[in-house]
């Protein structure tokens, strides 16, 4: 449990919640934390798989209730829990009894973010839907498969590109 003592010995740590709901339509979540270890003269940012659970009533209160309750058990001391990132449905974020409102109820420090990475999946799915940025797309997939084939296209290509960036 080399994991659990670094985690616990960082001065604080987030922790990172994603509920996709799967074919069956059971609601999967994915437990991660991030946090910060140092050695000597060093930092370093982790950001490391806890946990994967389902779960059957996907309300903000009972979905924060079991994030807390897997930390415990898993032996993370949420006592240094000062963030929390999650998408941004109802359930994780609202500000009375989603996700975050649970964990701010014990953590008030715990400051809650919409993950970014989440936040521009979205716009790409809907920007998918204008039938100009699909097409855009589609051919500089096919640009970057084309270089990808030849080392010599794609040695050609960063050349020029740094000609072109000054």
């Amino acid at each position: 449990m080399i994991l659990l003592k670094k985690i616990n010995d960082a001065k604080c740590f987030a922790v990172l919640v994603d509920s996709p709901t799967d074919i069956s339509v059971t609601e999967q979540v994915s437990l991660c934390a991030r946090y910060v270890t140092h050695g000597d003269r060093s930092f370093s940012l982790r950001e490391d798989f806890l946990e994967f659970f389902s779960i059957k009533t996907a309300t903000g209160r009972n979905l924060g209730n079991h994030i807390l309750n897997a930390l415990s058990s898993l032996g993370v001391n949420c006592s240094n829990l000062c963030g929390q990132g999650c998408d941004g449905e109802c359930s994780m974020s609202g500000c009375f009894n989603g996700v975050q409102a649970v964990i701010k109820e014990t953590n008030p420090a715990a400051l809650n973010v919409h993950c970014s990475s989440h936040s521009l999946n979205l716009a790409l799915m809907h920007a998918s839907n204008v039938s100009a940025i699909r097409n855009c797309l589609g051919t500089v997939k096919s640009v970057i498969k084309f270089l990808n084939k030849s080392a010599k296209r794609m040695d050609n290509f960063r050349g020029k590109s740094k000609r072109t960036q000054g």
